[in-house]
């Protein structure tokens, strides 16, 4: 009977166990999140004590830090900025990242002179430049769907079905847009038209020249092929229709030519019209090719010129009323923490 009641004894004392162990664990995990939270308030009341103690400093440099700021915005030369819209051809938009790149480069290296060369105009207009800038343009929904489009075509299929419509939106870079909107920041307002037609000529390069070249090979090459299907239907027509005419002259419901080709009126109007119906589809088509050579025979498509006088411009690192308080709330904040910790040296006993 004893032996019995042993085992139950030992998983009383194991209950016990486990549930004590549980009791200590959830006590110090409490006992943690108190200690931090402690913290935690400790310090946003000794940081609310310290401004209310300091609160004149504080608010002394803000509107000093604002005042001045003010002051150094109207000092300071405005700032004018334009903007246009092109739609590049032939690949020609890597060749224009990678222009206003070098501008970029050319206005920190102070080289005007090759800028003036570039642009055609006179060294004191360049002067006045500040920054390019390239973007991609505005778009719609159908836009990024139709590029979605585009690229999954262009890669293998097996690939394509991992790669989601977000992440193809969400890992473009700059050369995957259609439209790019170019901007240019100087101190000048009246200066953006004569830059216009340097920037212009600066797009064109081999590598668009031969991409268009080869186009312009490939159409002459399917033109031609579909003029000439046009001269055999109009042979065609002309062979029906004198069969009509010769019909009517006879009037013979039937015409024999050679063993076993036997044309009847019905059959004869029948394969007119066919051919009348090729002969628009060919004539459409060699349409269609004169259309892609007039539309995409630029390199680029100006969609919105600079405008005539830019419009003022004032980006966040000019907004000295806000830069300059918090650059000075910093300072006031480290000179506490340095004049803190000297003292805290001063006071500190072995």
């Amino acid at each position: 009977m004893s032996e019995n009641k042993k085992p139950e004894n030992n998983e009383e004392i194991d209950l016990t166990s486990f549930m004590d162990s549980i009791k200590k664990v959830s006590q110090k995990v409490f006992s943690f999140l108190q200690t931090i939270t402690i913290g935690f308030v400790s310090v946003i009341m000794g940081f609310a004590k310290t401004l209310l103690a300091n609160w004149l400093i504080i608010t002394a440099v803000i509107v000093v830090g604002f005042i001045g700021g003010k002051i150094l915005e109207k000092n300071t030369p405005t700032i004018y900025i334009s903007k246009m819209l092109v739609r590049p051809h032939f690949d020609s938009k890597y060749q224009l990242v990678n222009n206003i790149d070098y501008f970029n480069a050319l206005l920190e290296s102070k080289d005007f002179d090759r800028l003036s060369n570039i642009f055609k105009v006179q060294e004191d207009t360049v002067k006045e430049l500040l920054e390019f800038g390239i973007n991609p343009g505005p778009e719609s929904e159908n836009d990024r769907i139709r590029q979605y489009d585009i690229f999954l075509k262009s890669i293998d299929s097996v690939r394509a079905q991992s790669i989601t419509y977000e992440d193809f939106i969400n890992n473009r870079g700059t050369h995957n847009s259609d439209i790019f909107e170019i901007s240019i920041e100087s101190k000048r307002k009246d200066i953006y038209k004569s830059l216009q037609e340097g920037l212009n000529n600066s797009i064109v390069n081999d590598y668009s020249n031969n991409i268009r070249d080869k186009r312009d090979s490939v159409v002459a090459i399917e033109r031609r092929d579909l003029i000439k299907s046009l001269a055999e239907v109009k042979k065609m027509q002309e062979f029906y229709i004198k069969m009509l005419e010769r019909e009517q002259e006879k009037k013979q419901t039937a015409i024999n030519i050679g063993p076993g080709l036997t044309f009847t009126t019905d059959d004869n109007k029948t394969r007119e019209y066919d051919l009348f119906n090729k002969e628009i589809e060919i004539r459409n088509e060699i349409r269609e090719l004169d259309k892609v050579v007039v539309e995409d025979n630029e390199f680029f498509d100006v969609i919105s010129d600079f405008q005539e006088i830019g419009r003022p411009f004032r980006s966040w690192k000019q907004m000295y009323s806000l830069i300059v308080p918090v650059l000075g709330l910093f300072i006031l904040f480290f000179v506490f923490v340095f004049w803190n910790i000297i003292r805290f040296i001063k006071n500190y006993e072995h």
